[in-house]
């Protein structure tokens, strides 16, 4: 049976979930850019960019000694955040402040890594999104009570054994 109506469903109630906790924490939109959701027939997932965790928990320091000015990647990164946030550019302008703060975040962690204060998100997901998965339970219910109830139905007028299976459930009749 494909169950894909309903996790299709889910998972866009779920991902529009994620995108508003995340709304309140981010300056350019790349992290919320980056939160989407494929569906299948029997499930799907939900992705985000690698960085959602260092979002919501922060960053430990670098496993090499000492801090590093970091390569391009980083850099670029927080100095695009420093002008999204519009923080004041220091005499060298946003390339060197984004320098000296990937040095500090390689060698001392961020202050949310630290501190052990993270945002939750990540943490508390599965109570921020409990109503969405108590709708795919209803769901879902609904299609596997319709599916009984047409075996039911065959069964009554075949006198058959009849196997339902879905992908990790098997109910004998």
């Amino acid at each position: 049976m494909d169950y894909s109506p309903a996790f299709k469903r889910f998972f866009e109630k779920v991902e529009i979930r994620l995108k508003e906790q995340y709304e309140t924490v981010t300056a350019t939109g790349k992290t919320i850019s980056s939160i989407s959701h494929r569906v299948y027939k029997d499930g799907g997932v939900l992705e985000g960019g690698y960085w959602l965790p260092n979002v919501d928990l922060g960053r430990g320091p670098a496993s090499g000694a000492g801090g590093s000015s970091g390569g391009g990647s980083m850099v670029d990164a927080i100095q695009k955040w420093a002008q999204a946030k519009g923080l004041d550019a220091p005499k060298g302008g946003y390339k060197q402040l984004a320098r000296r703060l990937t040095y500090l975040i390689n060698k001392y962690g961020t202050r949310r890594y630290k501190t052990g204060s993270d945002l939750g998100i990540l943490a508390n997901f599965d109570k921020l999104i409990e109503k969405e998965i108590d709708d795919l339970a209803n769901d879902l219910s609904g299609h596997v009570a319709y599916t009984i109830r047409n075996s039911f139905a065959v069964r009554l007028k075949g006198n058959k054994n009849i196997q339902i299976k879905t992908r990790n459930v098997k109910l004998n009749l």
